[in-house]
């Protein structure tokens, strides 16, 4: 519950990791949200996203007294859905289908990092007027209610509070399919397992999945193979995650240059790990001389015929309309870049022989 007044002292687990000088993979992975002595989030215990009380963090992590919060009662208190169905009587997979858009019913929540709230008073005045039994139901058209972009950082709070909490579990604790929670477990568990790679790079799979806790301390033989597996399968892809790292420097660094000369980027840079291949994706304004660039570790700088789907070709490396292959460079210098955008009488339908070791 975010209390009367407080709404501005409201922090997310990643501005207080940066805070406390850590990545929020290596907070998670150091558990540092469970930390002896550390005031709570300020959440309901199995919210799916964590929030925290800014000053008090800042006073544990000082030294100082930790200020309480008051805990009566109050009218502008926000409550989060958790909260809210408890409320009003009501399970929290209720209370999103009251609240869904399509519900004429519904009061209007306030969010805050992403997470919707309602005041105290908003809801008190809904349970007033409650439905009843005839306007029960799941309303037209309500789907799940997580959005997309929110999943991940779902996820990754559900499993800093249950490590060991099962594919299968996650999504029905989330309402999202079996699919996309897969997804998000495995990027979840390749950012912590690429965590404690940068730390303990010739650690074993076993030992990796004891040290990340996705194994109970009562797991039989076969589950810590199971565990020791999928770590196996994600190291490549922790592997990946240190080369993204090592290369966002120079993407930024090329950026830069090119809103620098007047070629506009609209958007990015943004990464990815496709297929164990870092890639970035820079999309460009209408001045420019092709929608969007990709760059990929292994090929280097390539136009893309839209913006929509940047990463869109055939074969690999891509190949077909609308694609250029700029440089024979993986990493050319901003200015060659730029340079070799403005004038394509030597780009390519398909990369060059890479020289791997031009410098930048």
């Amino acid at each position: 519950m975010i209390h009367a007044g407080r709404r501005e002292h409201v922090i997310t687990s990643a501005e207080l990791a940066a805070a406390e000088g850590y990545t929020i993979g290596s907070w998670r992975t150091k558990k540092l949200a469970r930390v002896p002595g550390r005031p709570g989030p300020i959440s309901h215990p199995t919210a799916r996203t964590l929030l925290w009380d800014a000053e008090q963090q800042l006073a544990y992590r000082t030294g100082a007294a930790v200020p309480a919060l008051d805990m009566a009662a109050h009218p502008d208190d926000l409550l989060d859905r958790n909260e809210a169905a408890a409320l009003v009587g009501v399970d929290p997979d209720s209370w999103d289908r009251y609240m869904h858009p399509s519900s004429p019913e519904t009061e209007k929540p306030i969010t805050v990092h992403g997470v919707d709230h309602w005041p105290r008073h908003a809801i008190e005045r809904w349970q007033a007027n409650r439905p009843g039994q005839g306007h029960g139901g799941r309303p037209g058209g309500a789907g799940d209610w997580l959005p997309r972009d929110e999943i991940q950082g779902a996820v990754a709070d559900l499993l800093d509070r249950q490590p060991t909490l099962p594919t299968t579990a996650v999504s029905q604790h989330l309402g999202i399919s079996y699919g996309a929670a897969r997804r998000a477990v495995s990027q979840h568990l390749g950012q912590r397992l690429a965590d404690l790679l940068g730390d303990q790079p010739d650690i074993s799979d076993t030992d990796a999945a004891r040290a990340l806790s996705i194994v109970g301390d009562d797991a039989t033989a076969q589950q810590h193979a199971l565990a020791a597996g999928t770590l196996r399968r994600l190291r490549p892809y922790a592997h990946a995650l240190h080369r993204l790292a090592a290369a966002v420097p120079y993407v930024r660094e090329v950026a830069a240059h090119l809103n620098n000369v007047g070629i506009t980027v609209n958007r990015g840079p943004e990464f990815s790990v496709r297929s164990q291949s870092v890639t970035a994706v820079l999309l460009l304004g209408d001045n420019a001389a092709a929608p969007a660039l990709v760059w990929n570790e292994h090929y280097g700088w390539r136009t893309a015929a839209g913006r929509r789907h940047p990463h869109a070709g055939t074969g690999e490396p891509p190949t077909g309309k609308g694609i250029q292959y700029l440089t024979a460079s993986t990493n050319p210098t901003a200015g060659d870049l730029a340079a070799a955008l403005l004038d394509k009488r030597h780009d390519t339908k398909r990369p060059r022989p890479i020289k791997k070791n031009t410098s930048r």
